[in-house]
């Protein structure tokens, strides 16, 4: 019968240690020759044991490695494709797939912004062909819901985006006007960076200027990072618009 090498595991077992530890060794190995668990992973190329953990596998060539695509940590947070987030549990960078029901007990939180003309004021002179911020001379601010991955910025005039991912968006203001020309066209366009998105222009004829008038715009468009969403206004002739009162809404999409 042939020889057997007999191999032994030996741990740290004592709770109030600061360093856990395993050692694989030979039975009667000289301490020369013993190897800890953490040595052979470093070996395999394995690291990031004190504050992530990696799971290891065999790649296609029986090669143990490391994955930096699926980490763990002490205090619980998983990431799939991307670093840990502390503020959260689970981290997913990418798209994900769930053939199953999907329950979820708290909220599903997307970008969003809330803002509202809280001082109205008449705009500038308005030349025709040349819209104009329609908050302008107004003050605005952020409605009672929270903002996430937006500021209501009053110094701007604008909605700003935040968030560091280019996501679509539904832009929607509801606006109550009044004008200083009567007998009139008024146009209100969605504006991004301050530039009118030209597709989202509505319209509404004034007979007198000083009744109050409701119109409606909305536009979907792409924000990336400090990119601004705002209402811009025109006049079929020379003239002011006040917002009596408007809303804005950006919902992501």
């Amino acid at each position: 019968m042939a020889n057997k090498t007999i191999y032994s595991l030996t741990t740290n077992a004592t709770p109030a240690a600061t360093t856990s530890w395993l050692e694989i060794h030979r039975e009667g190995a000289a301490e020369s020759e013993k190897t800890s668990i953490t040595n052979l992973l470093a070996l395999a190329g394995i690291s990031n044991l004190t504050t992530q953990y990696r799971i290891p596998f065999v790649d296609s060539v029986g090669v143990l490695t490391e994955s930096s695509s699926i980490v763990t940590t002490a205090s619980g947070q998983l990431a799939i494709g991307g670093a840990p987030i502390a503020s959260e549990k689970l981290h997913v960078a990418g798209d994900t797939y769930v053939a199953g029901d999907l329950e979820v007990g708290g909220d599903i939180v997307k970008s969003r912004a809330y803002g509202y003309i809280s001082s109205s004021a008449a705009t500038s002179s308005i030349t025709t062909g040349t819209p104009r911020n329609l908050a302008e001379n107004a003050t605005i601010a952020a409605q009672d819901v929270a903002a996430a991955d937006f500021t209501v910025d009053n110094t701007a005039k604008n909605v700003k985006y935040t968030g560091t991912t280019t996501k679509n968006f539904h832009v929607s203001s509801n606006i109550s006007m009044t004008s200083s020309v009567s007998n009139q066209t008024v146009s209100f366009y969605i504006a991004k960076n301050g530039t009118v998105v030209t597709g989202s222009r509505k319209d509404r004829k004034i007979a007198t200027g000083a009744d109050v008038g409701n119109v409606s715009v909305d536009w979907a468009v792409s924000l990336a990072t400090d990119d601004t969403v705002s209402v811009y206004v025109d006049l079929s002739t020379p003239g002011t618009v006040t917002a009596e009162q408007c809303t804005i809404a950006i919902t992501q999409v």
